[in-house]
């Protein structure tokens, strides 16, 4: 009776799964997109004038704009995410009414399973050593040569967060 059950729930889940109507619109989101464009093609085309969306917070507005517009459409929206790093200049923030609803949901994906990064890192590239005289006196004589140091300042970093709290205000709320 339980092989039986199982045969006839993992048809079921099969049949329903190929039947069940896919997305009624796809969002595509690249590094190389511009969120001036549509973001309803895959690859920019040729005339470079529209191709996929270039973050995260444009697909998320141009969604907000149609369904004030023109309401979900019916399977509702997948954000698909071409490989690469999408790095995040600000929080990124999503609301009640941003999943869509059972019937219309929202669904952000990568287009292949690990390939697309979300990163509110900063790329620090740019490291060299301490020349400051003061710090290299507070350094132990055997680490000062160890010891390297950026300039975040130059690199557009100005909000350091807070040493104390772990992280800036609000980060474990």
């Amino acid at each position: 009776m339980y092989r039986v059950t199982l045969f006839v729930f993992l048809a079921l889940h099969v049949w329903a799964s190929s039947t069940a109507p896919g997305p009624g619109l796809t969002v595509y989101v690249a590094p190389d997109g511009n969120d001036g464009w549509t973001g309803t093609l895959p690859e920019p085309d040729a005339a470079g004038g529209d191709g996929p969306l270039a973050t995260l917070a444009g697909a998320r507005d141009r969604i907000r704009k149609m369904r004030a517009a023109e309401g979900m459409p019916e399977g509702g929206v997948v954000v698909e995410l071409a490989p690469g790093t999408y790095r995040l200049e600000e929080t990124f923030t999503l609301g009640a009414g941003d999943g869509g609803t059972a019937e219309a949901p929202v669904v952000y994906r990568a287009r292949e399973k690990g390939t697309a990064i979300i990163s509110g890192a900063a790329a620090v590239d740019t490291v060299g050593p301490v020349t400051d005289a003061d710090i290299l006196a507070r350094l132990a004589p055997e680490a000062r040569d160890h010891v390297v140091q950026a300039d975040l300042k130059a690199l557009g970093i100005s909000d350091f967060g807070s040493p104390a709290g772990g992280g800036g205000e609000g980060f474990f709320q």
